[in-house]
């Protein structure tokens, strides 16, 4: 469960770089 909520995260957290950029 901890490792899926990690997982999505790190996902949104490289989304908003990507969106940043």
């Amino acid at each position: 469960f901890v490792n899926t909520i990690r997982l999505l995260i790190n996902k949104a957290r490289e989304w908003n770089n990507k969106q940043s950029s």
